[in-house]
């Protein structure tokens, strides 16, 4: 097929191809008639378009849908007695720790008079072995050589 092309159009494509550089002018032409023959065979571009239209559509769906769930069906006396068996455990508990907080502060007090008490011992104590070397003087005694008292305290 041999398409004829008028002459001024064929002056102007000519002056086209020399400012673009274009060597080949038969690959052009080839390309600028596929892309409008593609333009009249599809029709214009969305790019070629400057007018954008907007739509607005609102679209509502119903969708019913069925959720089965098997949930477990529990005795909730069981759960209750368990429930007040731990109340009463958590009761007894706190009981328990008063009462090791009252013991520890009564064996605080006992401690605390356990060291006083010591300290007065061993002051008595002292006080005692002050004393008690003049009565130790005194307590010796003469003692008769019959008497069976004193066999070791004399050498004859």
């Amino acid at each position: 097929m041999i398409v004829e092309i008028p002459y001024d159009l064929e002056g102007e494509f000519k002056r086209y191809c020399e400012t673009n550089g274009v060597e080949n002018l038969d690959d052009v032409a080839l390309r600028c008639f596929i892309s409008g023959f593609n333009i009249e065979k599809y029709g214009p571009t969305p790019m070629g378009h400057k007018e954008v239209v907007e739509k607005v559509v609102e679209v509502e769906k119903i969708i019913e849908k069925i959720v089965s769930v098997e949930v477990p069906v529990t005795d909730d006396r069981e759960v209750n007695k368990f429930i007040e068996q731990i109340t009463n455990l958590r009761e007894k508990y706190q009981s328990l720790e008063d009462t090791m907080t009252e013991k520890d502060k009564r064996m605080q007090t006992l401690s605390a008079q356990t060291e006083f008490y010591k300290t007065q011992v061993n002051g008595l104590q002292q006080e005692m072995k002050k004393k008690s070397g003049p009565l130790q003087k005194l307590m010796r005694g003469d003692f008769l050589r019959g008497s069976n008292l004193g066999k070791n305290l004399y050498d004859e």
